[in-house]
């Protein structure tokens, strides 16, 4: 599908394009999706059968082409809709989430006023029961939905049918819109809903770190300890003027010279189809030569694969091959140090961020298919789309960074989001000893504080006290409140923890006072290196880390202050 889209888009209108180009998928859940592989051609119109629903208070039946007053419906099931006669009003046709084939419109449009049954995360779906090509939405409310408010949106997920996902909560009503993609026939079928739990994000986790600093060799080095290495291939110069001090030295890759790294296929990355993050520091000098100006930064081979994110000179793209490209529109500078990162979370929305803030969403309905044979940097593939200029720091996260998260990469150069270094255990989910007053954080949080959240202290750099380059990154924490890093011989309650404040205090016994940093607006803070000589470790020693921050407003408990998870480091000479 990305492949071909090159070639058809500069003399084929969008809506050609997506009769031509439109993925494949069978997905019948939002959370157990089924791999998806590209189709060529629309399908002929085919008959469905399905219940016919009830007609519902007012005589509606099939959805009402007025969203003032939307068919009311609830529960869990199959419900009819009839767009034949529905014409397209204003509402609901320029949402952000719906933008797909360069257009957010839905026509033919008919609105359900749903009301859910069960708390979770809610599956729309037409897969199977409509020859009709879909598009559909969810808001909050019931009624003509304010511009801006889409909680779901879908083209295409199972050819030219349409799934979204969104959480609900029980008794609470949501409006729907059932229409089709602009210029489509309209016609009849249904949809079904089911409400299955909603799935567990994982914890961030660091699982690739290329800070592409080599100066000599073919070997790409992984520097998030997993071991992922790559090799260097092709075009490439090593050892380049680095986008800060913090990120060292970078990799210069020449397009006309098939530059790239090359890293073998592992368990990881393959697993990753969802609910993942990537963030880089890039200096393109030219937008290469493929079609559109489109380079790639990092991704899984195409034909078959996985999932890529690039650049090109209209914006930045995440595609998830064979199933759809996700494109915002964004001016991103050549012959300059920019960073970029994008969020494709659990509900398949791709986030893309530019130097630290949030630039745009584009919405989507399924996973990433099954990795392919390599992952690669600086290419989509051997014989396409090679990104021309100096790539640098590229990190790969299994999990979807929030926008602090990104905003504090780009404010901190070099520095991660995740620790790689050290043992992180006391965590405030319930795991262990309960939080004090029904406050759990998140997985891999300590106990939530005011914002909802818990807060982390990931470590990294190095266990050795030569070196002494053990940091410490905070995230979570109240903004501009106090927040003291302090280490412990002794992990208390086995490693459980105890109550204390709004949190659990996991570490003790010949507490240390690290230093009081006072966290920014995202709520991060940093500390190190350099802490040895306060920490007094040597060889050999074990010391737990923890973060203790005032939250002087609205804490859960009332104490006003809270505390991170700890973090086991044993130390090397």
């Amino acid at each position: 599908m990305e492949g071909l889209s090159h070639h058809f888009s500069q003399h084929t209108t969008p809506k050609a394009l997506k009769m031509i180009l439109r993925p494949a998928a069978l997905l019948a859940l939002f959370a157990f999706a089924l791999p998806s592989a590209a189709q060529v051609a629309k399908p002929a119109a085919t008959a469905f059968s399905s219940a016919a629903a009830p007609s519902a208070p007012g005589g509606w039946l099939g959805g009402t082409d007025d969203c003032a007053t939307p068919m009311p419906i609830a529960g869990q099931g199959t419900f009819a809709f009839d767009l034949s006669t529905a014409t397209t009003g204003s509402a609901g046709q320029s949402e952000s989430l719906c933008l797909a084939f360069g257009t957010s419109g839905i026509e033919n449009d008919v609105w359900y006023c749903w009301t859910a049954d069960a708390d979770g995360c809610a599956e729309l779906s037409t897969c199977g029961l409509t020859g009709v090509d879909t598009k559909v939405a969810a808001y909050p409310g019931c009624g003509c939905p304010a511009s801006g408010s889409a909680l779901a949106c879908n083209d295409d997920t199972c050819g030219l049918q349409s799934t979204i996902g969104f959480p609900v909560t029980t008794g609470t009503t949501y409006t729907l819109q059932v229409g089709t993609f602009p210029g489509a026939a309209a016609g009849t079928g249904s949809f079904a809903i089911q409400i299955p739990a909603c799935p567990t994000p994982a914890p961030i986790q660091l699982v690739g770190h290329y800070r592409l600093d080599e100066t000599s060799g073919t070997s790409c080095v992984d520097s998030s300890g997993n071991g992922f290495d790559g090799t260097f291939l092709g075009g490439v110069t090593l050892g380049q003027p680095g986008a800060a001090a913090g990120t060292n030295l970078a990799v210069d890759f020449d397009h006309t010279q098939a530059g790239h790294a090359s890293i073998p296929t592992n368990p990881v990355f393959d697993g990753m189809q969802s609910d993942l993050s990537v963030a880089a520091w890039i200096h393109p000098e030219s937008f290469g030569s493929s079609p559109g100006g489109l380079m790639r930064i990092f991704g899984n081979s195409c034909c078959g694969g996985s999932w890529s994110f690039g650049v090109s000179n209209s914006g930045l793209r995440f595609t998830t091959i064979g199933v759809q490209d996700y494109d915002i529109g964004f001016s991103v500078p050549l012959n300059a140090p920019s960073h970029v990162a994008v969020v494709f979370d659990l509900a398949f929305d791709a986030h893309f961020f530019v130097d630290g803030a949030l630039v745009g969403t584009v919405g989507g309905g399924a996973p990433a298919n099954l990795a392919g044979p390599s992952w690669n940097i600086g290419t989509w593939d051997t014989a396409i789309e090679f990104f021309d200029g100096l790539l640098d720091d590229i990190q790969v996260y299994s999990g979807s960074l929030d926008a602090g998260d990104v905003a504090y990469l780009f404010a901190n150069p070099g520095a991660t989001v995740s620790g790689t270094v050290g043992t992180a255990y006391c965590f405030g989910d319930g795991a262990g000893t309960v939080c004090p007053c029904g406050n759990p954080g998140g997985a891999g949080e300590g106990c939530a504080n005011s914002t909802g959240v818990g807060a982390t202290a990931l470590a990294d750099g190095s266990t050795s006290v030569g070196t002494d380059d053990l940091t410490f990154d905070g995230h979570g924490l109240l903004p501009l409140q106090p927040a003291l890093l302090f280490s412990g011989n002794s992990a208390v309650n086995g490693g459980d923890g105890v109550i204390f404040g709004d949190g659990l205090r996991c570490a003790g016994t010949q507490v240390k006072r690290l230093g009081v940093r006072v966290p920014d607006a995202a709520g991060d803070a940093n500390w190190g290196p350099g802490l040895a000589p306060m920490g007094q470790w040597v060889a050999g020693d074990t010391r737990r880390f923890q973060v203790w921050y005032r939250d002087p407003s609205g804490s859960p408990c009332g104490s006003n202050f809270n505390l991170s998870h700890g973090v086991e480091v044993t130390f090397s000479p």
